[in-house]
């Protein structure tokens, strides 16, 4: 079970792998979990990793954040 959740509502894909590098660098113990809520679709290799959930939603960014929190752990 992750220590931490991060929920991001997202508009802007291309911008995500630069986010997850730098909340890797940020998270020493990688005991997190990224939940990424966006009507995009997203990068490949963020794909890849089991830490990240990915919620394809077109709503506003209100119900975003509470589709993030019903999805953490």
């Amino acid at each position: 079970m992750p220590k931490l959740s991060i929920i991001l509502p997202s508009i802007r894909p291309y911008l995500l792998e630069n986010f997850y590098k730098s909340l890797l660098l940020s998270c020493r113990n990688n005991s997190f979990e990224l939940i990424i809520i966006t009507p995009y679709d997203i990068p490949g290799k963020l794909l890849e990793d089991r830490r990240i959930k990915v919620i394809k939603d077109k709503g506003n960014p209100a119900r975003a954040l509470q589709l993030g929190l019903l999805n953490s752990t």
